[in-house]
């Protein structure tokens, strides 16, 4: 799991906080040094480890997306749990819509990149999402979340817009 301010993975090497790294995109070959936030061991071996970058670095992560995005405005629901295990339920807002998921603005809840949530829209149905990336606090991105679809085949929008390889807004 990744964002502007670094990243979550896991390491089988042992690592302690403030220790400093270097981290390389494997698709850019681009290197740049990283610090250990975070340290906690995994339950399946090795330690889950958060980085940072000394700065935000929106560019770093930068991958060709798989589809086009539509600038949309769609009200839904979004449930899940919060960092403390709490369920929660709340409306968020679509900014823009894609085949593979969708950027949404207003989810305070949501504090970990990697959550399942669920997002319904009205009576359009409902679909399982994994969060990508949250936006950071005190950016034009805070209370915005990116997520990816879990269900492929369910998409509370898909009868909404139609992307460009599509006639109906479903998939041939």
């Amino acid at each position: 799991m990744f964002n502007a301010s670094g990243a979550l993975v896991r390491l089988a090497t042992p690592v302690n906080l403030g220790d400093k790294l270097f981290i390389v995109n494997k698709f850019t070959q681009e290197e740049l040094e990283v610090r250990v936030v975070f340290s906690d061991s995994f339950p399946l071996g090795g330690s889950q480890v958060g980085l940072a970058f000394q700065n935000p670095v929106p560019s770093f992560w930068r991958k060709t997306r798989r589809g086009t995005r539509a600038p949309q405005t769609l009200r839904v629901f979004v449930r899940g749990n919060d960092r403390n295990g709490n369920p929660f339920s709340q409306t968020s807002y679509t900014l823009d819509i894609s085949e593979g998921g969708a950027r949404l603005d207003g989810c305070a809840y949501l504090t970990t990149p990697g959550q399942l949530i669920e997002v319904k829209r009205r009576w359009h149905g409902r679909a399982k999402f994994r969060v990508a990336w949250i936006g950071q606090i005190g950016t034009s991105e805070s209370n915005q979340i990116g997520i990816c679809t879990a269900d492929a085949n369910k998409l509370p929008w898909r009868d909404k817009v139609i992307f460009p390889h599509t006639k109906s807004g479903k998939k041939s």
